[in-house]
């Protein structure tokens, strides 16, 4: 049977690489991972993609221009399918779980899919003898000379070819950096003073009798319990001009849980002297707080001037 008779095949295969793969990445099954990520990153949603732009095969193009070689549709694979997964990252920064693997991976996933299905239906639409079908040939991804380019004397089809492979390798070898040694913790916390129709600079000082609310949104990936330590520190500068914390005191300790996503406040009642040497910090900890806060070791901090 010809690969054109099993024009459908490689919509199948992509619908299955897409979803092992996308259980590999979520279950961190090591080298499946790596592999997968390579796929999804480099391959799978940009191929898919192109088969909706060009159902054609070869037939798309005349005997001297138009229509893709095999080298221009594995180019803009790779091309769109970074694209892509850049477009989903830059959505998922403007969702409640922010840019975490779970809201990427179903991006990723379901558009790879989408368009999986979508290139069925676009190829169906094509005569049968003109539809696209891929070729497991080497060749079939190179660019190789024309007709025109023999008798001319040639092209520089070597030159294109070593640049092809080597923007791939160099593009697989930052997909594998990244997954090899990238950060494990993905997540962050928001920790901020509520404003309250004030600008920033406005509720950056802290007004006599003001009691401020603080904010803090999740975004780590799962529930989370934090500990806020209210301290009022006196400080000075020394020589180098660098702040000096002379005294602290701490006034109170909170505990907040907040879901995946979730924000949630505390309203906290400090009287602080107006001195322009005693400032109002808030330390945010995930978990318990120790004995002796600090900046230091404060996963997020707020601080707020007294004048």
């Amino acid at each position: 049977m010809s690969r054109t008779k099993l024009w459908f095949l490689d919509a199948f295969v992509v619908l299955a690489l897409t979803a092992v793969g996308a259980f590999s990445i979520y279950l961190n099954v090591p080298v499946a991972r790596l592999l997968a990520t390579a796929l999804f990153v480099l391959f799978l949603p940009g191929y898919t993609i192109t088969v909706v732009l060009f159902p054609r095969g070869r037939t798309d193009r005349p005997p001297e221009g138009g229509g893709l070689l095999g080298a221009e549709r594995f180019g803009l694979t790779v091309a769109l399918s970074i694209s892509i997964v850049a477009l989903v990252a830059l959505v998922a920064n403007f969702t409640p779980w922010g840019i975490t693997l779970l809201p990427i991976l179903v991006g990723v996933a379901g558009l790879t899919g989408f368009f999986a299905v979508l290139s069925l239906f676009r190829r169906w639409r094509v005569p049968a003898a003109d539809r696209y079908a891929p070729s497991v040939s080497i060749r079939s991804v190179l660019f190789t000379k024309t007709e025109s380019a023999f008798r001319d004397g040639g092209s520089p089809t070597a030159v294109y070819n070593v640049a092809l492979v080597l923007s791939v390798l160099v593009a697989l070898g930052s997909v594998g950096f990244a997954v090899a040694y990238g950060p494990t913790d993905s997540g962050f916390t928001e920790f901020a003073v509520d404003t309250e129709g004030q600008s920033v600079q406005e509720a950056a000082v802290l007004q006599s009798d003001e009691n401020p609310t603080l904010l803090v949104e999740n975004h780590e990936g799962s529930e989370q319990e934090y500990t806020m330590v209210t301290t009022v520190q006196r400080v000075s500068e020394n020589a180098d001009g660098a702040v000096v914390v002379e005294a602290q005191r701490e006034l109170a300790r909170t505990t907040l849980t907040a879901a995946n996503g979730e924000r949630v406040s505390e309203t906290v009642s400090v009287s602080p002297p107006s001195d322009e040497n005693v400032r109002v910090v808030f330390m945010l900890y995930r978990g318990d707080a120790p004995d002796d806060p600090s900046r230091e070791t404060a996963y997020r901090v707020v601080t707020l001037r007294t004048t």
